[in-house]
């Protein structure tokens, strides 16, 4: 039924199957889900949602992001609200989060950065104890692309309010955040406090420091950040030495940028490209 797209008769079947009792599989509602909000029928892809979570499964990440593009083609954003609302209501705390950041993340993943901001702000508005720390982390990152950082700032202070300690995780969101926005000072300003409270910078926090200094024309602070991370046993990026490269070069500082290169093209396979960047965001954010 699903395939022939006939959802009126499958909403109609399932609604038989919960009236008799029978136990209907979850992966059988999250490939209903997923026909529903590729047609956009918003009311049974929130049924899938509902009757998901009740059934104590979370929907998958793919799933969520059907269901937000269903919401780019109509104007139900109201409905949408009132329907996470109930689930929150309806749902224990410490099944819902997981659930509340698929949706968030959805939204903004699917275009529609504004609307998954303001799904956080209602939710905050009716039940901040279902959100958590991850939560606020993709918010922040969301503030961060759109480059609204003294709200990314904000939300940085209000996690804290709240109760949750930030994590390497929310410490490089803020100084991703700002460096794109060209505010290298407070970026070392955090990357200090990042350290002062015991959050191991990593990879991404190092790539991050060693563009702002290179940058800003300080190579050698550059090359100190790069130091450092080996000396923490983090095996550098290729985007790292390339931008070493490029600005060693520019600094006409020819011999260690060779010598940056050769070590480069001898451990390449094992460098860090692109797609491991790709791959960590994601991680990170589920």
């Amino acid at each position: 039924m699903c395939k022939a797209g006939n959802l009126s008769a499958l909403s109609q079947m399932l609604q038989i199957l919960n009236d008799k009792n029978i136990v209907v599989s979850p992966n059988m509602y999250n490939l209903i889900l997923v026909e529903a909000s590729q047609k956009n029928d918003i009311v049974l892809s929130c049924q899938m949602l509902k009757k998901l979570l009740l059934s104590g499964e979370s929907p998958s990440a793919t799933s969520c992001v059907k269901f937000a593009q269903a919401f780019r083609e109509v104007n139900q954003f109201t409905e949408l609200i009132i329907f996470l609302k109930e689930i929150v209501s309806e749902t224990s705390c410490s099944s819902i989060s997981s659930f509340i950041n698929k949706i968030i993340f959805a939204f903004a993943k699917s275009g529609q950065k504004d609307s998954a901001l303001a799904i956080f702000e209602h939710l905050r508005g009716q039940n901040n104890s279902c959100l958590d720390l991850i939560t606020y982390n993709i918010v922040l990152d969301i503030l961060g692309r759109k480059g609204r950082v003294d709200e990314m700032l904000d939300m940085f202070v209000s996690l804290k309010e709240t109760g949750f300690v930030p994590d390497t995780i929310s410490y490089n969101t803020l100084i991703n955040g700002l460096r794109k926005v060209g505010r290298s000072d407070m970026c070392f300003e955090y990357f200090k406090e990042m350290k002062e409270n015991r959050n191991e910078p990593d990879l991404l926090t190092y790539t991050a420091l060693i563009d702002i200094s290179g940058r800003a024309g300080n190579i050698e602070e550059s090359l100190k950040f790069f130091m450092e991370m080996k000396l923490k046993g983090i095996l550098p990026s290729i985007q790292i030495y390339r931008s070493l490269i490029h600005n060693l070069n520019k600094t006409e500082n020819i011999e260690l940028a060779t010598e940056l290169l050769e070590e480069m093209n001898s451990s390449s396979t094992c460098l860090a490209g692109p797609g491991d960047f790709k791959t960590k965001r994601r991680q990170r954010k589920t």
